[in-house]
């Protein structure tokens, strides 16, 4: 039996800081519409494990957004500390 073929090319989508910007933003909505959902009668009507499962998601999501939120910050120092020593060079 032949096994399918699978071509796994990434899409050319930019460089990887703007995609790390971006997969936080779409994060970002994502845990806020949950958020939202959070906050309605219908999530109330939940069963409680569905509750419980909902507000792990939560902080997972959380601890995710933190994360991309550190490797930006990181990413944007760097950035400055490099244009600092490119402009001190004259390259």
């Amino acid at each position: 039996m032949n096994e399918p073929e699978f071509d796994f090319t990434p899409p050319d989508t930019g460089n990887w800081q703007d995609r790390l910007v971006e997969e936080r933003a779409e994060l970002l909505h994502r845990l806020t519409k949950l958020e939202l959902f959070m906050t309605t009668d219908h999530y109330q009507l939940l069963a409680a494990q569905d509750i419980s499962l909902l507000g792990a998601q939560r902080k997972v999501m959380e601890n995710y957004l933190d994360i991309l939120n550190r490797r930006i910050e990181r990413l944007s120092i760097a950035e400055e500390v490099y244009g600092k020593v490119i402009d001190e060079l004259g390259l």
